[in-house]
This record gives structure tokens, sequence and C-alpha cells, in this order.
């Protein structure tokens, strides 16, 4: 989709303070993030022990949303977040029938022209530990396949806008902004799902395992 891709075929893009979020497109996850600074003294990210303290983390998150999915695939979000070791604190559900009233920049064009049949939001923030997470998923289901695709297409770019909130304001996180996305999609619908950190420093690894925990989520 012309964004740079590093040395395990990853996105690489820099997102905004606190804000991270992978790809899961047709069930195939492209992780993705901005990188941190290293002090002096500390492994450099592309040495070996960093490489290994990544993979790490990597697994670490994945055993713990790999115990969520089976209920998430189910639609039981609050056992989703309790198999995951989190703890809900609050959760709001939206419905939608104008897309292009709830969307912005190059997507609301999008929907200006190609009317969506049904949107479906949901914002949820989590409390891991010390660690504030908000998760916010969308469900668009289009007329057809085709508008489908060009849709997913489209949001899979950086700078084209979104049908998630930009803010996680709507709970009380305002300073929690969704600068990337994660996809999904089936014949005409069309599932984005993004992690971002209202508080705490949440691994990347684990916002990215639980966007794309979020995207097995089934429509409302």
């Amino acid at each position: 989709m012309g964004q740079p891709r590093d040395s395990q075929g990853r996105f690489a893009k820099k997102w905004g303070a606190g804000a991270v979020a992978g790809v899961a497109l047709s069930g195939t996850v492209l992780a993705s993030g901005g990188g941190a600074a290293v002090s002096s003294g500390a492994a450099s990210a592309g040495s070996p022990l960093a490489q290994n303290a990544a993979r790490a983390r990597t697994a670490k998150a994945k055993a713990r949303t790999d115990k969520g999915k089976s209920s998430a695939r189910k639609g039981d979000r609050d056992d989703t977040w309790r198999r995951s070791g989190l703890k809900k604190l609050q959760d709001r559900t939206e419905n939608h029938l104008l897309c292009a009233a709830v969307s912005y920049d190059e997507v609301r064009e999008f929907f200006l022209r190609n009317r969506c049949k049904s949107l479906d939001r949901f914002i949820v923030t989590l409390q891991d530990g010390g660690d504030t997470i908000v998760v916010a998923v969308a469900w668009v289901e289009m007329n057809t396949s085709r508008d489908a695709r060009k849709l997913q297409d489209l949001i899979d770019k950086d700078g084209t806008g979104n049908i998630l909130p930009k803010t996680a304001a709507l709970l009380g996180a305002p300073h929690a902004k969704f600068d990337g996305a994660d996809y999904d999609s089936t014949r005409t619908r069309v599932t984005i799902a993004e992690a971002a950190t209202v508080t705490g420093s949440p691994d990347e690894e684990l916002l990215e395992a639980l966007a794309e925990m979020a995207t097995l989520f089934p429509k409302p």
C-alpha cells in the first residue's frame, strides 16, 4: 500500500505519543509501531539482545490474548478481557446508518460516493495493572464485496481518515489518540480495530495483540 516495511515485513510507521496499532488483513498480522529512543549503554533496537527481548514480549502478549480469542469469536467481550488478564472499566456501543456522518477526511468522501448499509462501533477502556488501555472496533457493512475491498484499501493508507473516533473522549480519555488501524474483512464487511494507551506504558506488543484479537468480535 506504499507504506515502508522493516526487515520482518512489518509496516514501519511512526505513531502519536502513546498509540500503537498493527494490521490484521485476511488473518495475517502485520504489526506496526513507532520506535522508542534507546539511551547510551543500552542494546540497540537491531541487536540480538533487543531482538530477543522483543520476541519475548510478543510471545507473552500472544499467550495472553490467545486465551481470550475463543470468547472473542463467541462475542463474549467481558470473558475475553477476563481471560486476557484485563479489567474492563467502561464501554460504549453505537449504531449508525450514515457512515459519512461519523467518518472524516477521504474516508468520509468515499462514503458520500458509496453509501454503507450499516455501521456499528464499540469502544472500551481496560486496566492492566498500572496501565490503562483503550480499544475501539468498527464493523462496516457495504453493499458489495467490491466496495468493502475499496474501503479497506483506502483506510489501509496513512492519512486518509477513518470511521473510528479520533480519541477516546467519549470514555473520558481525550488524550488517547488512535493513529493507526487493524483490518479484517469478510465478503461485504470490513472490521477495523485499534488499541492505544490512556495511562502508563503498556508494551507495544500487547497493544498490537489486543487490536488483532478485537477484530475477532462478531458484529453486535
